[in-house]
Parts: C-alpha cells; structure tokens; sequence
C-alpha cells in the first residue's frame, strides 16, 4: 500500500536471500544475478513472490516510498505500507572551498553482519559546479556520507564518512568536508627493482591507533555489533586517502589538524586483485598543524619521503599448489573438533562422500557466491557435503550468521594450532578449498571461482 492506504500498483518487491544480492538503489531493487524473486505489484497492490525459507527480509519500494520486512514479521497476505523516502541535500567542500564534479556516495551504516545477511542501500552521484548533491530516494535510518577517491585508471576508494540519521518524509541537510587544509609530498622508493609493472601508488594518513583497538586483530572479534560499529567509526573518522601520481608526488585533501600517521601502499603485478602484488611501507609520524588563516587553507608541505618497502602477498591471493604440502592424490589428514551446535566434527565422519573442505579465517569471506551455487545445485545430493572450517573468536557471530541462512551447510571451528602442520595452513592459505573423495582422498585442492562448481560437478559425475 501507498502511503495514504492506497494500493501500490507496479512496486517492485524481493526477498533478501544471503548470498544472492539484493540492494536498494536509487529508489529501485538492484538484484544480483542468482536473485529472482524480484517481482512487480498488481493494480490492487497485491504480488506473489517464490518463497525461500533462508531469506531475511522482504524489501518494497516505489516512487512514493520504501518497506522492509523482516521475516520473522511475514504472514501470507501481510499487508505492507510504503513509507515516505527521506530527503538528504547537502554540498561537498574540500580544503575549504566548494568541490565541483566530485562523486558523493550514501550507503546505510550498518554491522558488517547484518548488512552481509540482509542487504543495505547505496548510491552515488557527482556534485554539480557549486558541489551540491542531492539524495531523493533515501530509507528512513541511519546513513553515512563519503567522498569517493579515485583509485587508479578506474576505481575508486572511499573517503572520511559523515554518519547521521534520516527521517521518512524529511529532508536532511549536510555539509560534507571543508574543514581540513592539503598535505603534498613526494614519496621516493628506495627499493625499486620489488615495485611491480603497472603499480597503482596509494598514500594514507590516519590517526595513530588507540592501544586498545591495537590489540584487536580484525573488527568481528569485538564483544558486540555496538563495538564493532564504534570501532570502525572511530578509525575511519580519522583516515584520509589518495592516489599519488607514477612519480610518486601526491596530494592528500581536506586532512584536519593533528597527528598522524603516513604511510604508502604500492600494488600491482595483476589483472585482479588475487593477482596482485602489494608493497607496504612503515609508517611515519606527522603532525598538521592547525590553520592561521582558514580562508588561505595553506597547504602542509611534507617535501621528499625517502621510503623503503616490504612486500606482501595479496590477501585476496589464493595459495598455488605448492604452498602447502597436500596435493591431489594426498589422504586427507583426520581432524577432530566441534560445529557450531556443539556437536563433534569429524572428517571420518564422511567417509563415503564427496567432502568439500573450505578454510577459512572468518565468515563470510572470499569465495561465499561460488560455495553458496554449488551448495545450491548439489546440497541436496546425499553423496555430498560441504564443511567450512572458520578461525574466529567471535563463535555468536558465526551462529547469528548460520540462523539467518548466511551459510546453510556445516559449519565448525578451525584449530588452526592443531591442524596448520597437517594441513600446511598458514595466514595466506585463507580461504583454502579442497575436494575429497569418498576414500579420503584430495582431488583438487586450491579451488576458486568457477573452478569449485566444476570441479565438485565432474565428480559427482564420474561417481
């Protein structure tokens, strides 16, 4: 229904089904490929979609207005009333003066978690030549606002984010930036000969981090979603980026007074991201002072950093043959530990059946859609079963994830002190995926992509 009662004739409606995207754009559904249950409204409102017994939210929009439904809420003939979009208008300034022809994005500010099993909103526009922007189809909430960066010849990176909150029917007004001065210098690589062909060169300045949010390995190991969420706004209120130019030279925007720290990024070597290269240097302390005069917004000149590199392995980067000492025809080494219920799991447990073995330091992470598709065209198989074995602190996380459907197949505790000798695991295995036999033994290890779904279909096949 409309707003004022009335049936919302041709309003798109979709479930939210993790692993098969579903997001809500500029006052439209945005699907993902593996979604198809985005439908269209009849003249008296009314709409059938297929049910999915792991979806999480049903979304509802038109012009007029926008609804979310989570599933616990779902009856057959609920009925569902538009709510009026908010209104976000604003204008974009950089070193404080008006920013032109600059890309705005406003994303709904959400857990990681959650916005993994239940989708969120997104969209981009570019400011016009006094730098205003305006958002006309945004969901009652709370929203974030950034600068995108660009990133290479055609990516782009996100900037400082604003968080507030929109009303439905209102209108929010903001400005974004402006209170900060450039920072310029030029970075010269002591270690040339590690720089990688078509290297992209990113400079970052940020905030020296708390000790207490140092002893954190990753954000999913905080106690709580309200923790993890004040720790990525506090870090990355406080992180300003750029791209430096081949020769090294870079400006970094609107960079507020204080001390920070700076440091450089180099990556390249590949097409994509598994491919990459990365070079990271050490950090360098600095300090912006704070302006004399705001209306000069006189730039901090850094001069010429002399900057030696270490090299890193892409995270992205899935472990060739040799990195770790199992290879196709290897038994698969026994393992012993505990799923999610509590219950022990044991690989001996399926002898018999094909086991997809999936490692992996945290869910959801790399690899998900194409484990998500084979679990979906093979799950039902009894010759098959997929194990995902995560190294987390946060065991609630994992099961908050696995109630909501996020990963509806097994789901356990990696030992990684226990089984990184076996195995041959180590911090850049992850994710590692290998398929084993009835017998025991590995037929394909170091699957990505494509490659899981064929592999995992050849050998059902041939069984």
């Amino acid at each position: 229904l409309l707003p004022d009662g009335k049936p919302a004739a041709d309003a798109q409606v979709g479930l939210k089904i993790p692993q098969q995207n579903l997001n809500v754009g500029d006052g439209e559904l945005v699907a993902g490929p593996m979604n198809d249950s985005v439908v269209r409204t009849e003249a008296d409102g009314s709409f059938t979609v297929p049910m999915r017994d792991t979806a999480t939210a049903l979304y509802a929009l038109n012009e007029a207005g926008f609804a979310k439904v989570p599933s616990d809420s779902w009856t057959n003939g609920v009925k569902i009333i538009l709510q009026p979009w908010g209104r976000v208008e604003g204008v974009l300034r950089l070193n404080n003066r008006l920013a032109p022809d600059k890309k705005v994005e406003i994303s709904e500010d959400r857990d990681f978690g959650t916005q993994f099993t239940e989708g969120g909103f997104s969209v981009t526009t570019t400011t016009d030549e006094q730098g205003r922007f305006v958002f006309a189809h945004v969901p009652a909430g709370n929203q974030q606002l950034c600068r995108q960066i660009p990133y290479g010849n055609n990516g782009w990176m996100t900037g400082n984010p604003t968080f507030f909150s929109v009303r439905s029917g209102g209108t929010t007004n903001l400005i974004l930036g402006g209170k900060g001065r450039p920072v310029l210098g030029k970075c010269v690589v002591e270690n040339l000969k590690d720089v990688p062909e078509d290297p992209i060169f990113m400079v970052s300045i940020h905030a020296l981090y708390p000790t207490a949010l140092g002893t954190k390995t990753n954000a999913i190991q905080l106690t709580s979603a309200q923790q993890r969420q004040e720790q990525r706004r506090t870090l990355s209120g406080q992180s300003f980026r750029a791209t430096a130019a081949a020769d090294g030279s870079f400006q970094v925007d609107d960079v507020v007074p204080g001390t920070y720290q700076i440091q450089f990024t180099i990556e390249g070597g590949g097409q994509s991201l598994r491919d990459m290269t990365r070079l990271n240097s050490q950090p360098k302390q600095i300090v912006v002072p704070a302006l004399s005069d705001p209306e000069k917004c006189e730039p901090v000149e850094l001069g010429v950093l002399k900057t030696s590199f270490t090299i890193q392995k892409s995270p992205f980067r899935q472990p060739q043959a040799n990195s770790h000492s199992l290879k196709p025809g290897d038994s698969a080494p026994a393992f012993e530990t505990k799923a999610l219920s509590g219950r022990p799991l044991r690989l001996q447990d399926y002898k018999g059946k094909f086991v997809l073995l999936d490692f992996r330091f945290m869910l959801p992470s790399g690899e998900m859609e194409g484990l998500q598709s084979v679990n979906n065209t093979f799950g039902a198989d009894d010759r098959f079963v997929i194990i995902s074995l995560c190294q987390t602190a946060d065991e609630d996380f994992l099961k908050n994830l696995s109630a909501k459907g996020a990963t509806h197949w097994m789901q356990g505790n990696l030992d990684f002190d226990a089984m990184a000798g076996p195995y041959g695991l180590n911090a850049a295995s992850f994710p590692l995926i290998m398929l084993v036999d009835p017998k025991g033994k590995i037929v394909a290890t170091g699957l990505h992509g494509d490659d899981i779904q064929s592999t995992v279909a050849t050998a059902l096949a041939k069984k």
